[in-house]
């Protein structure tokens, strides 16, 4: 049995403010009907009115200890929130009409308190869509990890089974609305819609349309983790679906046009091909073609900037009093790309959002589990799904640069009781753009006086730029990044005291 539990918070209240949000109920009504036309869900709990913690909450437990009574076997529990977000002390919490700071922990729902929820049933697949700021964090300890501790709690026997998580953007970004609608819950359902009668929609599939829809946004970017095998099935493609996208989508029974985001600017430029007569076809492209043009740059002027950031950064002197006391700054230039996809987390973005369309990397994958024999009566089962029964292993540059990664130690001085600090920059480029991954933290121990990057435990932020820009402004690859990363190490200093 399938069940879901559908959530959208527009009304918020406090002593000192009223407002409503429309997008919130809008989305969770869209979605409670897209979930309806699947046909795949038995029951679906769905609030979009009282909306107080308590009553959400009290509506949840009842919903779920239904099925636990009957002790019903559940096979997936999809679980949606649209509202407000809030992201402290590392937990993500999902405010409810009655929000308050004072009582976070009681007008909100935690995102572990949901995944308490969820563990009694003990279903086979947890499926969460969050449409919130600052909502995606990396709650799975090692997404390769075959363990249950997928969340503060791992006393309890029972498990979330396979989880896939879908957030709308990353803990430090907010979610856009474009009027009516929040933009991830739309293009959700545009993915979910558009495929043809008699078809498959994997969650795979979803995931990969929704990051080729924010690929050129800054200011939001989708954040994924998935322990799966690859190959769920959100839904057989009903003649419901197929209806619903023409009452949500269609005009005068014309072909579906999705509608283009609008947040994606100069980094894409497009030609409205509809309207380009074949008049003047030929002077359209040459101005685009020209516009596109003047994004490339001489390999040679990246090299001669890469060279010129490296010698800035080795006389880069600490400019706080309190940190340039205790540490000092180590560079490393001779990490690879290859070396930071030890991060499962890096693998996974790589593959989901198909970086080699875009820049000059090399995605190596190895298959899921054993192949079944030509012989075996499985064979062409698992051959219409070859494309989802792989996985990323390893990536590396397919183009050198002077230096891939830029690897940035802070190191104690004469100080055995402090420990070191690391910044990585890794970079992922094209001949015109690009992709900064970033990441830093303390190192941990990995011997007597050794101390090593724990790279499961990291957590990524990516930032795209133009070349041009970073010839013209060198300082924009790094210097926001050690600066945030002296203040952070200073306040950790401080908070020894």
């Amino acid at each position: 049995m399938n069940i879901a539990i559908v959530i959208g918070v527009s009304k918020y209240f406090s002593s000192s403010e009223n407002h409503e949000i429309i997008a919130p109920k809008e989305d969770a009504l869209r979605i409670n009907k897209l979930l309806k036309a699947t046909g795949k869900y038995k029951n679906i709990l769905c609030i979009t009115d009282e909306t107080v913690a308590t009553k959400v909450k009290n509506n949840i437990r009842s919903f779920l200890q239904s099925y636990e009574k009957e002790e019903i076997e559940i096979e997936e529990v999809f679980y949606y929130f649209s509202g407000h977000g809030k992201y402290v002390d590392q937990k993500f919490y999902m405010l409810c009409s009655d929000f308050t700071d004072k009582k976070l922990g009681m007008t909100s729902l935690e995102n572990s308190e949901i995944d308490d929820f969820i563990r009694l049933l003990n279903p086979k697949l947890t499926v969460k869509v969050i449409d919130a700021c600052f909502s995606g964090y990396r709650y799975i300890k090692d997404i390769q990890d075959n363990s249950s501790e997928y969340t503060d709690n791992n006393s309890l026997q029972n498990t979330l089974g396979n989880v896939i998580f879908m957030a709308s953007s990353h803990d430090d970004q907010k979610s856009q609305m474009m009027g009516k609608d929040s933009f991830f819950t739309t293009k959700f359902i545009e993915a979910a819609l558009s495929a043809d009668v008699g078809t498959t929609v994997l969650y795979r599939d979803i995931q990969a349309f929704i990051s080729d829809e924010f690929r050129s946004m800054n200011t939001q970017i989708p954040y994924f983790i998935n322990q799966w095998k690859g190959i769920e099935v959100f839904s057989e493609y009903s003649e419901e679906m197929q209806q619903l996208k023409k009452e949500f989508y269609l005009e005068n029974d014309k072909d579906i046009k999705f509608e283009d985001s609008y947040y994606k600017k100069n980094d894409a430029i497009q030609v409205e091909e509809k309207e380009v007569r074949e008049k003047n076809m030929l002077e359209n492209l040459q101005q685009v073609l020209a516009k596109k043009d003047l994004l490339f740059v001489e390999k040679s002027d990246i090299t001669t900037t890469l060279e010129n950031i490296k010698n800035h950064l080795l006389n880069y002197p600490i400019n706080d009093e309190i940190v340039s006391a205790f540490y000092q700054l180590n560079f490393d230039w001779h990490l690879k790309l290859s070396d930071i996809a030890k991060s499962s987390e890096i693998l996974t973005m790589a593959d989901i959002e198909d970086w080699q369309k875009e820049y000059l990397i090399t995605i190596v994958k190895k298959p899921i589990g054993n192949t079944a024999p030509k012989s075996s009566f499985l064979a062409p089962f698992l051959a219409s799904f070859s494309r989802f029964n792989e996985y990323p292993v390893s990536l590396h540059a397919s183009n050198s640069l002077p230096y891939e990664v830029i690897n940035i130690e802070f190191q104690p001085i004469d100080k055995l009781s402090l420990s070191p600090f690391f910044v990585i920059i890794a970079l992922v480029h094209s001949q015109t753009h690009v992709l900064t991954l970033l990441s830093r933290g303390i190192m941990i121990k990995s011997g007597w006086q050794q101390f090593a990057v724990d790279w499961d435990s990291l957590r990524w932020n990516k930032k795209k730029f133009r070349w041009k820009d970073i010839i013209e402004n060198p300082n924009l690859l790094w210097k926001d990044v050690l600066d945030e990363s002296i203040e952070e190490l200073k306040q950790y200093l401080i908070k020894l005291v």
